[in-house]
């Protein structure tokens, strides 16, 4: 058996002739099933992205949030090499569109009933000793699109008209410290009615 710890594990799966095998690769996990995903370089850009889908979804959330895991219908982590020892990428939370893609959010309009809006994050993240220092940013998205993703059966989405904008940056380290939180989230919240 080889032993290896999650940053090792990241850094081989996203070496091409690793990624290649990972390619339709479906997994048991706590999350939910992930499938992993291999898109070579010069399709989505100059390096090769490792993709990691789960849906359903539970994503684990730190103590001080007051719950224990966010749940969303699916999620999908993108990964890719970016110089020696960073990795960079995107993350979308939401659900699968009828056609079976994953949908980004448009800002510019109402969310479109026939399927369910996708929020984007872009990240990176360095070594930092025995795992990564990583920091994601949520553009502005529409406030609706976030309650739809976080609250789901929330009455009001149904018949209020939500308007404003929520974007986040974090910075999180992985794996948490044994002392401290590990993470530092810093929303912007815009025109909000």
């Amino acid at each position: 058996a080889v032993r290896a710890s999650v940053p090792q594990l990241v850094w081989l799966a996203t070496t091409p002739w690793v990624g290649e095998r990972l390619d339709g690769l479906t997994l048991g996990s706590r999350l939910g099933p992930l499938r992993l995903g291999w898109v070579p370089a010069g399709v989505e850009g100059d390096a090769p992205v490792l993709t990691v889908h789960c849906e359903p979804c539970t994503l684990p959330l730190p103590p001080a949030l007051g719950q224990p895991a966010l749940h969303v219908p699916a999620a999908q982590l993108a990964i890719s090499r970016d110089g020696g020892q960073h990795l960079k990428g995107a993350l979308l939370l939401g659900a699968e569109g009828p056609d079976g893609g994953l949908r980004q959010a448009q800002p510019e309009r109402e969310t479109d009933r026939s399927h369910r809006t996708v929020i984007s994050a872009r990240w990176q993240a360095r070594r930092a000793g025995p795992g990564w220092q990583a920091t994601v940013d949520w553009p502005a998205t529409p406030a609706r699109d976030w309650l739809a993703l976080l609250a789901p059966g929330l009455p009001e989405l149904a018949a209020a008209r939500i308007e404003g904008t929520v974007a986040l940056h974090a910075d999180v380290t992985l794996p948490p410290p044994a002392q401290g939180q590990g993470w530092r989230l810093a929303p912007r919240i815009e025109g909000l009615a």
